[in-house]
């Protein structure tokens, strides 16, 4: 396996005193890692089928993991392998593939549904005990979706399976109003419990806002109230993006409807359950927020909204704690531009302050906070189509992600990019070079140096450095007349 990408930023420096500007060069950024082959090994899997899939996570063990909300081995339960109900898998830096849960328990009795749990299209996270919690929106006990724990061996267990609705359904004898869909995964919380919310069902039909301890005990903190003929009311309806808790201890989050407009809001509530409206969308101001909030550095929260072809653009925004928000991008409609459209997966921030994510317009994209965008891999088929998750950035510095069509297979894919260093300035003092580049924190990197482009013989400048910062630099002195630069990134 080769130890080095074939990944540079080149500097031309003259020691006639002129100075070449600094430019990059950068090849095999992006990287196939995985493609889903559905009912057959080793690949188990399919991430299409949905609005949103679930993104990975980097366990403790430095292997990835995630889930397909279809796809396993035709089993006695499943003999013709048409109806399949999702898979756990695990998988290396390097792309090494195992898939090591499938959700095909036993029927239950009244729903036909597996008791496991179906579909999982919630992100994964890591418990602080050290194994992974998510979500499947269908099956267990009453068909209306569980919570899980699933230890890196594969070894799941139910926490909860949600009720639905006992108004809705009162002969299936459900107790409680604790709501269906759990689509987005859960948080955990400072407070040791998890943090979800349901996008049906519950007391008044448009899903709930819940709490539940690791002992399985859950606790509804906020019904959403219903709609009125025109889709409106006050809190919002439908959340189907994950919660995030912020700096004050209450957790953050957005429905994808209902509001004074009908184009869905951005919440925020206490572990108590006291719920207040930060924003209600009104088209002008973004459309229909699928994805859940991102907390930023700065203390500020930043999202996306998804837009409706031929009525509002998708965009992405920043939203202060009490609610005022700002557009920082706003995405062409779909062959206007190459930027992508409707997003539909929560933006991460990367180790370099920059925030990264993907769009359903086949497009992965950085984003700085005063709103520098740029399209960082557009896919086309082979590569995958339509990612429908959020990236998770690796030890390593790279970012890692999935696509929920295209591939080898046509089932999707598993993917990795790699943001190259670009250099930032140079400058000539007294017989010195003295250059900056940008870095990515946790890519370790090689500065090299050569007289002759064509020449292989590049010399090391010092010994590689893994990056704990956002920039770096070096500076070198020659008596050469020409002299060329290069950081070559290690894996």
């Amino acid at each position: 396996m080769k130890t080095k990408l074939q990944y540079f930023c080149i500097l031309l420096a003259l020691f006639t005193g002129i100075i070449s500007p600094p430019f990059a060069r950068g090849d095999g950024s992006f990287k196939t890692l995985v493609s889903f082959t559905f009912t057959n090994a080793p690949n188990y899997g399919a991430s299409g089928g949905y609005e949103r899939t679930g993104s990975m996570v980097q366990g403790d063990d430095g292997n990835f993991y995630g889930t397909t909300p279809s796809g396993e081995p035709p089993d006695a339960n499943n003999l013709s392998g048409t109806f399949t109900y999702g898979t756990v898998f695990k998988m290396t830096p390097a792309g090494t593939f195992t898939s090591i849960y499938f959700f095909d328990a036993l029927a239950a009795e009244y729903s036909g549904a597996p008791l496991d749990g179906q579909w999982p299209v919630g992100n994964l996270i890591n418990g602080t005990d050290g194994n992974l919690y998510g979500t499947a929106p269908n099956g267990g006990a009453y068909a209306a979706g569980t919570v899980f724990q699933i230890m890196t061996n594969g070894a799941l267990t139910v926490i909860y399976s949600f009720g639905g609705n006992a108004g809705f359904e009162p002969a299936v004898g459900w107790t409680n109003y604790d709501g269906n869909e759990p689509l987005a995964g859960v948080v955990q919380g400072t407070d040791g419990n998890f943090y979800g919310t349901t996008a049906s069902d519950g007391a008044y039909g448009q899903g709930t806002v819940f709490q539940l301890t690791p002992g399985g005990v859950l606790m509804t903190l906020h019904s959403f109230t219903n709609l009125n003929d025109l889709g409106q009311n006050v809190d919002g309806a439908k959340p189907e993006g994950e919660l995030v808790e912020g700096d004050d201890g209450n957790f953050y989050g957005t429905a994808t409807s209902g509001g004074a407009d009908a184009c869905g809001t951005i919440f925020r509530i206490t572990p108590a359950g006291a719920y207040d409206i930060l924003v209600s969308f009104n088209g002008t101001n973004g459309f229909r927020p699928v994805a859940g909030l991102c907390k930023g550095n700065d203390g500020n929260f930043y999202g996306t909204t998804y837009g409706a072809p031929g009525n509002y653009y998708s965009t992405v925004f920043q939203m202060t704690t009490n609610g005022v928000l700002t557009t920082l991008h706003q995405f062409q409609f779909a062959g206007e531009t190459n930027d992508g459209d409707e997003p539909v997966a929560k933006l991460i921030q990367g180790s370099d302050g920059k925030f990264y994510g993907t769009t359903t317009g086949n497009t992965v994209f950085q984003i700085t906070t005063n709103g520098t965008f740029a399209v960082l891999h557009t896919f086309s088929g082979l590569d995958g189509l339509i990612p429908r998750a959020s990236l998770v950035q690796g030890a390593d510095g790279n970012f890692y992600g999935t696509t929920s069509g295209g591939g080898a297979h046509g089932y999707g894919t598993i993917f990795s990019i790699t943001i190259p260093p670009a250099f930032q300035s140079v400058t000539q003092t007294n017989g010195m070079f003295n250059f900056t580049w940008s870095i990515v924190p946790g890519q370790t990197y090689q500065l090299q140096s050569n007289t002759n482009l064509s020449s292989t013989n590049w010399l090391n400048l010092g010994s590689s450095v893994t990056a704990t910062n956002t920039t770096a630099g070096g500076s070198d002195s020659t008596t050469n007349s020409q002299c060329f630069y290069r950081i070559m990134l290690l894996q």
